[in-house]
């Protein structure tokens, strides 16, 4: 923290401005590293899985790490756990992502 002595006129304006905000924001923390949302080395062009799917499970299905699936999310500003559950639209976003193709368990 630091303090500032400023003189009425000179405070004035700054008075007058929003207090900045205090919330992190999507890029707070900097830009995401390219490498974390590529497609897995092993990952299929195909999958079917059931509606909903965890996160922790379509990482499986796609051959991927849970914070490769919560990135891809993120770049559309759903923030989830491992045991979030996804719907088949969601999910397919991911799949979509890497070139798979989905498939919905009937």
């Amino acid at each position: 923290m630091t303090k500032v002595n400023l003189c009425e006129s000179c405070a004035t304006p700054l008075l007058e401005q929003p207090p900045p905000s205090r919330t992190l924001g999507r890029d707070a923390l900097g830009p995401l590293d390219p490498k974390i949302l590529e497609r897995p080395l092993d990952c299929p062009l195909e999958v079917t899985f059931s509606d909903p799917i965890t996160v922790r499970d379509l990482a499986t299905v796609l051959h991927a790490q849970t914070y490769q699936v919560a990135a891809v999310l993120m770049q559309h500003d759903v923030f989830p756990r491992d045991d979030t559950p996804l719907d088949f639209a969601t999910a397919s976003l991911i799949c979509t992502h890497y070139g798979v193709t989905p498939h919905k368990i009937v």
